[in-house]
């Protein structure tokens, strides 16, 4: 009950974070959520009076089986997706198979292969949420040094940001991703990263195909240093079902690759039992449109607020970081037309999109010194 009351007290309104959700340029993206795609009729996923495993996350042993039929061309060059089950928790609100349980990365990463179509394997507009959620990383924690965990195919931009002066890697387990000096496959790159550890770690699309949620979090936690920030772009269970309705036509909840769907409650319950804080279900510039921000605790660094922008130092790399953002001609979104100034200003989060901005003045006047 404890850990229901304080993840439900951390989900924060779309309003006060309307921030967090706005693209560089000052637009937010119209990003539409794969359930309004017009398909033909499917059998719906339906509930099993089968024995299901106890729940991984918070282990109380009422869960259900749900059988999830083929789904065929769930989008356009995509094979069909095969028949399979998942299991719910009510008890944490919880979604998640056993199809990687027991696997190493090793093996996960070839396994995923198989799941990635050729036109998911081409640089698409989903790259330019990746700087942006480095964007929120910079403001939170003041930091250099971070880490795109499950960086896929997304390569290129990791140079590009690291010539702006950021100490960014990337690392994933993919056999497909073109590995470089700075983007490491793991598990084999794992100990040197640890060597290291990061101000700030951020993932898109990555969270929801970990196959032991809470080791998987400690993971992450290890390459954190006390104080330093997780960021997550992943299905927001509450957001897609509320559990007791027949399961929509959703590819986040449909996918046999997505292996844990996590609400505000049960991720809640991982970051507590992998050693980290539970800070916020916050919306993001991401096809997912929300995540997570988990914290590895500091007792020296006293309380912590989403609402920081950053030293004076950290606002002129951001405004940097924003400039390169607008300015980048991102596959798939055509050439930006950046304005002369920054593109977006940081708000409080506290503050609505259409609330005036305080500190664009501020923002600028340290962006050019």
């Amino acid at each position: 009950m404890g850990d229901r009351q304080s993840s439900e007290s951390s989900v924060l309104s779309t309003e006060s974070l309307s921030t967090l959700a706005s693209v560089c340029t000052g637009e937010q993206d119209a990003l539409p959520s794969p359930s309004t795609t017009a398909a033909p009729p499917l059998d719906r996923p339906t509930f099993l009076d089968a024995p299901a495993p106890a729940c991984p996350v918070c282990d109380h042993s009422a869960t259900r089986r749900i059988h999830f039929p083929e789904y065929p061309e769930p989008f356009a060059h995509c094979p069909s997706w095969p028949a399979h089950e998942k299991f719910y928790c009510h008890a944490c609100v919880f979604l998640w198979s056993d199809r990687f349980h027991g696997a190493s990365l090793a093996d996960i990463g070839r396994e995923y292969v198989k799941c990635n179509t050729d036109a998911q394997r081409r640089p698409n507009e989903r790259m330019r949420a990746s700087p942006r959620l480095l964007d929120h990383l910079l403001a939170w924690t003041d930091g250099r040094r971070f880490l795109e965990y499950g960086v896929g195919y997304n390569t290129p931009y990791i140079d590009e940001v690291r010539e702006l002066g950021l100490d960014l890697w990337g690392c994933d387990v993919s056999e497909a991703v073109p590995y470089s000096s700075h983007v490491l496959k793991l598990p084999s790159a794992m100990t040197k990263l640890q060597k290291s550890p990061f101000d700030g770690v951020f993932s898109q699309d990555v969270v929801e195909h970990f196959g032991a949620p809470i080791e998987d979090h400690v993971r992450l936690r290890s390459l954190l240093r006390p104080g330093g920030m997780i960021l997550s772009s992943t299905p927001v269970l509450e957001r897609v079902w509320n559990g007791r309705s027949p399961i929509r036509r959703h590819i986040w909840l449909w996918t046999p690759w997505h292996t844990a769907v996590y609400s505000t409650q049960s991720m809640a319950i991982i970051a507590r039992r992998a050693g980290l804080e539970f800070v916020a279900t916050v919306p993001l510039p991401t096809d997912t449109q929300w995540g997570f921000v988990l914290r590895r605790p500091d007792a020296s660094a006293g309380g912590f607020n989403l609402a920081r922008e950053g030293s004076p130092s950290t606002l002129r790399l951001r405004y940097v970081l924003r400039q390169y953002i607008a300015q980048r001609n991102w596959p798939g979104a055509g050439a930006s037309t950046p304005t002369s100034t920054d593109p977006t200003p940081p708000l409080s989060v506290n503050q609505s999109a259409s609330s005036p901005v305080s500190d664009k003045s501020s923002f600028e006047s340290a962006a050019r010194t």
